[in-house]
């Protein structure tokens, strides 16, 4: 239909040329009637043309408005515009074929063809095509204008061989070429070619045409490329609307749960997992030889399996993506898991992984701290698509964000526990300075702070001194456990025992699991105890210590599971046996300055008596037996006295009756310490019957038990006992031992104040009795003496006065004297 469209059109252009050349030829010639036909005929050739015109334009326009309807229906897709521009430029250019190439880097690769023989389109497609300087294309890129050729074979390149014109011939037959640049601000980005197969060159309106296909080609192309970038805008905003969302879900999550890491793990995860287009995924935490998974997101066996099994094992398997990521602390993307060497290697876990859980695409990304590997976010897609960057560089920002998660949390348990210890500690303060001298207040605030803190079941504390120790406070231990502990006193621990290992070493003990315990493997009573009536299985014990390595005690708190104690809490248990020494030390010290003010006290009080009975010693002994019957908690005292042979009760203070005297022997317990003049303790006197038969029978007679007599000594000799008793099994201290001491001692010196001043009182006595027999000898011998006296006085008067008579002027002054005696 074509060839006889073109025929139609060239008949009416000769009978238009024939036409004019009538008219030419014989116009002057023709009668009028003639003209008129003429003129008719000419008027149809017009009609004609422009019908054909007509019809050449409105098909050109309707060419142009499938173009843009194309163009319009296809935003963004260069390929069907086109393959449309070309289906209407070679219908209505009458041609064989056209394509449509792009110029990009001094090369030329096929954007479109229609219709082009399948040989020479092979040829073009083998890649991109750089024809000589004489080709068609050559002559473009050159001029960068439209160039028509008649006949290819007449070419000096065919001619002379050119690869490009050659194979055109050959392969697709080609003749006539037209091929119009497409230029975008004078740049060649292409060229419009169409292709006759015999020798027929296009006309100047089908020239036209091609270049306004041409031109349209160029602006579908910078649409296309516009378009393109808005939607790449479009959708980069809304890969980051998507990601800010995410991200600001996570910040939310973080804020709103501040340390809770668990739902913040699992937001990030869903987010990373949604944002990415993954399947599923695991955030998983670093443990030193492997990984564990925190959180686990998505539909499929292997997640439930995760979840189960958290632990991810890479020890000797350095192939594993985790494995390679623990090695380089770097991104890991395998686009196809079935090709790695894990799984070739059948693997199990890594079979399972893509068997069961369908996993193809595999994105590792790093959890960095400082170049420290805190975990990795690991996620999966079920088909080969590897990752894009920004999807990597988002998992990147999830994976910091998480770290700075971590960190936030561990500052913030780091602040919480420190209030908490300070808190605790301030507890402690406040009933430690509320609790003067009262340690039961201070022991049940370190233990109950130290359970709470250390989140453990129940705790105690011991004291002992370094070899033994007893129960001394206990926080919300089983009542039967307690009872059996308490019953036993004072005990010995096994040396595998938590506190059996602080007394060898002197240092914390912490046992994992007191089961796996070779004390517990061997029996031991007590360590059996402890896990049949206390149900513990982790122990720690912090040892206390008081000055130079001085082992007191220790604070053990216990857990009925095995679950380690961390550094901090052990740092914070050994910060409470601190305080517990401390509140010894302070109460030690603070009962010490009580004892000794209420010693002095009564010192002072026992003076007075002293002071106030000079010469009766009754007072003295009875305020002694009093005073030293209340300070050292006895339920009795008596003060013996030598008398003769015998030792006498003189005073006592209590309500067991007391024995009016007894021989000075070592069969009991007053004579002894008087015979030993050294103290004599008895714990039992009810159990001394051997030693002490008679003291014993007292003692099951009367009621009391623990014993303590105390010599009165003046220079190393004895004269008395201080006897004290209780009614219970327990023992003075050395404190009190030497607190009666003292006692004794002012006895001594109260009895020896009186009989001195007894002494004193005689000797008085005997004074004055010497001074009233001097004065009567006195009186009597100055009567018997005065008369004589008074001759002599008169004589030597009488001599000094005369002495020229009587020549005695050299006894002047004797004799003076003798007068003034006088």
């Amino acid at each position: 239909m074509r060839r006889r469209s073109g025929a139609g059109t060239e008949r009416a252009n000769s009978r238009r040329r024939n036409t004019k050349t009538q008219k030419r030829r014989g116009g002057l010639k023709t009668p009028r009637l003639r003209n008129s036909s003429a003129a008719d005929h000419r008027t149809q050739s017009d009609v004609a043309q422009l019908t054909l015109e007509r019809d050449e334009a409105l098909e050109r326009e309707k060419a142009t408005a499938e173009v843009l309807r194309v163009i319009s229906s296809s935003p963004g897709e260069l390929e069907p515009v086109f393959q449309a521009m070309l289906g209407n430029a070679v219908r209505i250019c009458e041609a064989s074929f056209g394509a449509l190439l792009r110029f990009e880097g001094g090369a030329w690769r096929s954007a479109a063809m229609l219709g082009v023989p399948p040989a020479f389109a092979e040829f073009w497609q083998r890649g991109l095509q750089r024809p000589g300087p004489r080709t068609a294309l050559g002559r473009v890129i050159e001029t960068r204008r439209t160039v028509h050729i008649a006949d290819v074979t007449t070419e000096p390149a065919y001619v002379e061989g050119e690869p490009i014109f050659v194979a055109a011939v050959n392969l697709g037959r080609f003749r006539t070429v037209l091929a119009v640049p497409m230029l975008k601000d004078n740049e060649l980005i292409g060229v419009f070619a169409i292709y006759r197969q015999e020798v027929r060159p296009f006309s100047d309106k089908q020239i036209e045409l091609v270049q306004n296909f041409a031109n349209q080609a160029v602006i579908a192309i910078e649409n296309t490329r516009l378009l393109n970038e808005l939607r790449q805008r479009t959708t980069d905003l809304s890969e980051a609307l998507e990601q800010q969302t995410a991200t600001s879900e996570v910040l939310r999550v973080i804020s709103s749960s501040p340390g809770e890491l668990g739902t913040v793990f699992q937001t990030m995860l869903v987010n990373a997992t949604k944002v990415c287009e993954a399947t599923f995924g695991n955030l998983t935490l670093w443990e030193g030889d492997g990984f564990r998974a925190v959180a686990v997101h998505g539909e499929t066996a292997f997640t439930e399996r995760r979840k189960q099994q958290p632990k991810i094992n890479i020890v000797g398997y350095p192939t594993l993506p985790l494995a390679r990521l623990a090695a380089s602390k770097s991104v890991v993307h395998v686009a196809d898991f079935r090709t790695e060497q894990v799984y070739l290697e059948r693997h199990p876990p890594t079979v399972e992984l893509v068997e069961v859980g369908g996993a193809r695409t595999l994105l590792c990304v790093p959890m960095l701290k400082e170049d420290d590997l805190i975990g990795a976010i690991v996620l999966y897609r079920q088909e080969v698509r590897p990752f894009s960057n920004k999807q990597i560089e988002l998992v990147k920002n999830f994976a910091a964000q998480a770290v700075i998660a971590i960190e936030n949390v561990r500052l913030l348990n780091e602040l919480r526990e420190s209030l908490q210890q300070q808190t605790a500690t301030a507890e402690v303060l406040r009933v430690i300075s509320s609790s003067p001298g009262d340690l039961g207040p201070v022991y049940r605030a370190l233990l109950e702070n130290a359970v709470r803190i250390c989140q453990a079941k129940f705790a105690a504390m011991y004291l002992g001194n370094g070899e033994t120790f007893r129960l001394t406070a206990e926080h919300d231990a089983p009542a039967a456990w307690v009872e059996q502990r308490r019953s036993e006193g004072v005990f010995r621990p096994h040396p595998d025992s938590g506190l059996g290992l602080i007394a060898a070493k002197r240092q914390v003990a912490y046992i994992p699991d007191l089961m796996q315990q070779r004390a517990y493997i061997e029996r031991d009573p007590r360590v059996v105890a402890n896990v049949e009536l206390a149900g513990y299985r982790s122990v720690l014990a912090v040892p206390m210590f008081k000055e130079e390595n001085e082992l007191i005690g220790a604070i053990v708190i216990y857990h009925q599971e095995v679950r380690p104690f961390s550094d901090k809490l052990v740092a914070l248990l050994a910060n409470f046996a601190a305080q517990a020494v401390i509140a010894i030390e302070n109460t030690r010290l603070l009962n010490e300055l009580r004892e000794s003010l209420e010693q002095q006290t009564v010192t002072s009080e026992i003076l007075g008596v002293i002071a106030a009975s000079p010469t009766n010693i009754q007072p003295v002994l009875e305020a002694i037996a009093e005073s030293s019957c209340r300070l050292c908690e006895a339920y009795d005292s008596v003060i013996f006295l030598r008398e003769g042979e015998r030792l006498c009760g003189r005073a006592h203070h209590g309500p067991i009756s007391m024995r009016g005297e007894g021989p000075i022997d070592r069969g009991w317990v007053t004579g002894r310490a008087f015979v030993d003049r050294e103290p004599v303790h008895v714990h039992d006197l009810r159990a001394a019957a051997d030693e002490f038969p008679d003291g014993s029978e007292r003692a099951l007679r009367f009621g009391h038990r623990t014993t303590l007599g105390i010599p009165l000594l003046r220079e190393d000799e004895a004269i008395g006992t201080l006897l004290i008793r209780r009614s219970e099994v327990r023992p003075f201290t050395d404190k009190q031992i030497a607190l009666l001491t003292t006692f004794a001692r002012q006895a001594v010196i109260a009895i020896e104040n009186v009989r001195l001043f007894d002494e004193l009182q005689d000797k008085n006595r005997q004074l004055a009795e010497a001074s009233e027999n001097k004065s009567a000898f006195v009186s009597s011998m100055s009567h018997e003496l005065r008369t004589p006296l008074n001759a002599i006085i008169g004589l030597t008067e009488m001599m000094v006065k005369n002495a020229a008579r009587f020549g005695t002027e050299k006894a002047q002054e004797p004799l003076q004297r003798v007068n003034r005696a006088g």
